[in-house]
């Protein structure tokens, strides 16, 4: 029931009927929202008699929990009717209304969801189908080095990160899974091995009936020498044989 009174000073009384469409623009605790209907005006009292008139109306509003089912609404509406004199065409005027909203049932909102049930919400989970720590956003390191599995070539064995995961047994800047001696250092061009030398040493010659190295054999010398120094742990076993310049027996 509505209490109102027009421009010229006539005061009225009157019932409202009315059939709403809401469009709401968010599902927050504070939902702003539009409206549109139609209605009727009913003169219960007044002077303007006991008439039905026609009136359509939009407006705007918000709403507001204040419980899991209690709403308070607050709503300003443009509302015309033809109640005025027909020459004067509709009649205009805003209502500005204030209640509160009692609701059957409310949909319950979806909760958070967490896929791989590791703690870490799906939004900030960076590996949400896969459980894993908190520190790398969800994300599993099996082997604790820091690395996600994703990015650890070395998923099982602790290795750091600048290897992407993988150990350096020997510090030869090879891996170990690439390093086909990962427990003696040696050069990535013999893939982390150390130098070996297999077969015969050509060129070392001495003189003849005697133990004296000829001269031409020296810088052979020299070049093994240079080797054994850069890696001691070469293992060099040296064999001697005559020619056969003399006989059997002689030599």
């Amino acid at each position: 029931m509505i209490p109102f009174k027009t421009s010229s000073g006539d005061r009225n009384l009157a019932l409202e009927y009315e059939a709403d469409v809401l469009f709401w623009f968010t599902k927050t605790n504070w939902q702003p929202f539009g409206v549109i209907g139609l209605g009727l005006y009913q003169n219960v009292m007044g002077d303007h008699g006991k008439d039905v008139d026609f009136q359509w109306h939009y407006g705007f509003g918000v709403r507001g929990f204040v419980a899991r089912r209690l709403a308070l609404r607050f709503e300003a509406r443009h509302v015309m009717t033809d109640t005025t004199v027909q020459a004067r065409g509709l009649a205009s005027n805003i209502e500005i209304l204030v209640g509160l909203n009692v609701l059957a049932w409310r949909d319950e909102p979806e909760p958070p969801k967490d896929r791989d049930k590791d703690g870490i919400l799906d939004v900030d989970d960076l590996c949400p189908d896969t459980p894993g720590l908190k520190e790398l956003q969800g994300c599993p390191d099996r082997d604790r080095d820091g690395s996600t599995d994703a990015e650890d070539r070395c998923p099982d064995d602790q290795g750091p990160r600048e290897t992407k995961g993988c150990p350096d047994t020997d510090g030869d800047t090879l891996v170990d899974i690439d390093d086909q001696c990962p427990k003696e250092k040696g050069p990535v061009a013999l893939k982390g091995c150390p130098p070996s030398f297999d077969g015969v040493l050509e060129g070392i010659t001495f003189e003849l009936n005697s133990a004296k190295i000829r001269p031409e054999a020296i810088p052979v010398l020299e070049a093994v020498a240079e080797q054994l120094t850069k890696f001691p742990k070469i293992r060099v076993r040296i064999h001697g044989h005559t020619d056969d310049r003399n006989t059997d027996a002689y030599n």
